[in-house]
């Protein structure tokens, strides 16, 4: 499907509601309720909000007014621990999915927190699967896992991408489905007698991975193509649109430098800059960000912001992937989740503490 412009060019776009609903921490005063490294949050049909606050190993419950209600989780290895607490996820129409990527483990709670079956994943050969990235659960209760192999990249002087592995598991854990490999995360290699310093690449291209009912999608970046999938690897479609493309220059760079520099010591400034010595960015900016698909089957596709742009925007795709219309979103707000009629965000505050916000959304 090549796309030239939205649907909606001329007419009122889609917008979020510019006040939230709800405010979920932030500024709390109550103790052990600050959120801190939130890595999901998902609002239930009854209007309760669960947050993966992965800083304290715990799955949050809230009221549709915000109150905690109850906390499980730990930090530990046993049954209803975890070692990093990487995604949660939807499962089927009452339950809830909770990734643990150091252990490849999938624990089953109803909505209440009620902890069901445990699954750990594990490759034909019986071994465990390499670091996981990106978690999704389809309709029919199986897994999507994309990997990070980070052996899959030669050590080779330069900028260099390795391969991702892609796979569906069984809701026992055994693979049903190799999905294929995608180009990974680009990363920028120095190698030198005394050994290889690898560190990604500034402004580096990579790849972007958004599950739905039945397929998935991977965007990879270095162009402006999203591929689309059957759930077993069938490619059924890809999404095509040409915006304009921004060269990187030196400016960039040192923008880039300076952002990630301002709060170090003069110290540690000289060490950061030491490692990223010879890395040089691609010529142009990666063609898109992060994509989502909403719980209606649309796809949202996050524009790349280069260093010092703030105006986060998204494009969107109908489910046969014809360009909808494009969607501002709120100052200083990453998407957690999109309703029909809402957004759950996760920003910080001044004092870089981390809030969660729920978001009206107007499909004009």
């Amino acid at each position: 499907v090549d796309n030239t412009a939205p649907k909606s060019a001329g007419d009122a776009a889609w917008q979020f509601v510019s006040n939230p609903s709800l405010t979920i921490g932030g500024n709390t005063t109550n103790a052990g309720e600050e959120l801190y490294r939130v890595a999901s949050a998902i609002r239930l049909d009854n209007g309760q909000i669960v947050v993966a606050n992965a800083g304290t190993f715990e799955i949050r419950f809230y009221d549709a007014n915000g109150t905690l209600l109850h906390s499980i989780g730990s930090e530990g290895g046993g049954p209803g621990e975890f070692q990093a607490l990487s995604s949660l996820r939807r499962y089927g129409s009452d339950s809830l999915a909770v990734f643990d990527g150091q252990q490849r483990r999938i624990t089953l709670y109803d909505v209440e927190g009620n902890r069901g079956r445990m699954t750990t994943l594990v490759l034909n050969d019986g071994g465990g699967v390499p670091f996981g990235a990106t978690f999704g659960v389809f309709a029919d209760g199986t897994f999507f896992l994309a990997t990070i192999d980070p052996f899959s990249a030669r050590p080779q002087a330069g900028a260099t991408r390795g391969d991702e592995p892609t796979f569906r598991f069984s809701e026992t854990g055994t693979i049903l489905d190799n999905l294929g490999a995608f180009p990974g995360r680009e990363i920028y290699m120095a190698v030198s007698p005394n050994g290889v310093r690898a560190t990604r690449r500034i402004f580096g291209y990579s790849s972007f991975y958004a599950v739905a009912t039945d397929h998935f999608f991977v965007g990879t970046n270095d162009r402006y193509e999203i591929a689309r999938y059957t759930s077993n690897g069938l490619l059924t479609m890809k999404i095509r649109t040409n915006p304009p493309r921004i060269p990187v220059d030196g400016h960039h760079r040192d923008a880039f430098m300076q952002i990630r520099t301002a709060d170090l010591s003069p110290q540690a400034r000289i060490a950061y800059e030491a490692r990223y010595e010879g890395n040089e960015p691609p010529p142009i900016f990666p063609a898109h960000n992060e994509i989502i698909v909403d719980r209606d089957g649309y796809l949202w596709v996050s524009h790349y912001l280069p260093p010092g742009e703030n105006d986060k925007q998204f494009s969107v795709f109908d489910p046969d992937g014809h360009w909808v219309t494009e969607v501002d979103l709120p100052d200083d707000i990453s998407v957690l989740e999109i309703g029909s009629d809402y957004m759950l965000g996760l920003g910080r505050n001044e004092l870089d503490v981390e809030y969660v916000r729920l978001y009206g959304l107007d499909r004009n």
